[in-house]
């Protein structure tokens, strides 16, 4: 496997050099910028992500913590996150919860070690300190942690009650609620309506 040394060696420039190129900071002359990229092409040389993450702190990896992955909507949610991770040239890391405050705790560490660059959650199993705790950006989705972490929700009243009216406007003289867990806002949200 080559290594930075030899691609140093093979372009005839210093190592320190070859990371110049490699991160894109501080000067390099043309000549040896055209050195070490010629180098690389020949020997295939390709930078171990591993020493890169832990010299830059960040992996273009962004975590998404999922409640439970059986749930429909959130693998469709996980692929909608992934498709637009990717365009940006992120990859996503899927982490399921299971509702667990203990997984999910497990996860929210090994993310923050492995210097992801952001975290998606879709889980409250927590208290806001243990989020904010972390020092890693943070989106909530289909839930509100706490006002200092940016969520992005459904007006869950509001598309109750289009849901509602547009039955009514059908015909339907009978309607039933199925409400989701109790303790979970959106579902709290959707029943508030129908109880109006």
């Amino acid at each position: 496997m080559t290594t930075i040394k030899d691609v140093a060696k093979h372009a005839n420039v210093s190592v320190a050099t070859v990371s110049r190129v490699l991160n894109k900071k501080g000067y390099v002359s043309k000549d040896a910028e055209e050195a070490v990229l010629a180098a690389i092409k020949e020997l295939k040389y390709r930078p171990n992500a591993v020493a890169r993450t832990l010299y830059n702190k960040s992996s273009r990896m962004i975590g998404l913590i999922v409640p439970d992955i059986s749930n429909p909507f959130f693998p469709e949610l996980a692929r909608a996150v992934e498709d637009i991770a990717m365009t940006y040239g992120y990859t996503v890391v899927l982490c399921n919860a299971d509702e667990n405050s203990k997984k999910e705790q497990q996860y929210l560490e090994a993310l923050k070690q492995k210097y992801v660059d952001g975290i998606i959650l879709t889980t409250n199993q927590l208290a806001f300190s243990d989020y904010s705790e972390l020092d890693v950006p943070m989106v909530a989705l289909d839930r509100v942690i706490g006002e200092r972490i940016p969520t992005v929700v459904s007006s869950n009243e509001d598309g109750a009650r289009t849901a509602t009216s547009y039955l009514i406007k059908n015909g339907c003289k009978f309607i039933a609620h199925l409400r989701g867990p109790k303790g979970l806002t959106t579902a709290e949200d959707r029943l508030r309506v129908s109880e109006k």
